[in-house]
């Protein structure tokens, strides 16, 4: 079985198999380690077209424009403060909502673009330092360093195509971790996924 080797990060104490492996670097850092130690790697914008990604870009950007709307109409329908005084909440979040919503588009495009390169691949695995597990993310101050969306996300692409998905986290004790906390409540990606919100925009990917 063929295996994909995707780095967030990594380290020499990781017993990388190589051979009929594929490693892909997923961070400048990595590419560095990885080319100090004599592996063989190509980058994740190695496997797909980025001006592809951004065609069409007009078209999204007034799909989206549809698509707040809607989302509008469904708050004021299931938040009785918001309907009675027809208070448009998601596009008062516009910024915030829209920076989510393209990250999850431009992983997903990119995740679809990697497995397709690889489509002889059985086994994926995903190395990246544990996260904490007192983060707590929100709208207001999601960061697109964050690669917890990208792993959640390549879980759910491996699992519609049938790929063995592994995760394998180096030692937190390596990396210094941010001291501030993310605002409380539940994790975004997977309150939106759950009530459907943003299918309709992930679906075409």
């Amino acid at each position: 079985m063929r295996r994909v080797f995707l780095l967030e990060d990594y380290d020499f104490s990781f017993p990388l198999e190589t051979g009929e492996s594929e490693v892909i670097s997923l961070d400048p850092g990595v590419s560095y380690r990885l080319q100090k130690r004599g592996v063989d790697y190509r980058i994740a914008e190695d496997l797909y077209d980025e001006k592809a990604l951004r065609m069409g870009q007009e078209a999204y950007f007034h799909e989206q424009l549809e698509w707040f709307r809607g989302f509008d109409g469904f708050l004021k329908e299931h938040i009785l403060f918001c309907g009675e005084h027809d208070i448009p909440l998601a596009k008062a979040c516009y910024l915030r909502l829209k920076y989510f919503v393209d990250t999850v588009i431009i992983y997903s495009y990119i995740i679809s673009r990697l497995l397709e390169s690889n489509a002889d691949a059985g086994e994926i695995v995903y190395v990246s330092r544990p996260y904490d597990k007192e983060d707590r993310y929100s709208v207001f101050d999601f960061k697109h360093e964050n690669r917890k969306v990208f792993g959640s996300l390549l879980r759910l692409f491996c699992d519609e195509r049938d790929i063995v998905f592994k995760r394998h986290f180096l030692h937190k004790k390596e990396r210094h971790l941010p001291q501030e906390r993310l605002s409380p409540g539940r994790h975004l990606l997977d309150a939106l996924i759950e009530n459907g919100s943003i299918k309709a925009q992930a679906k075409k990917v």
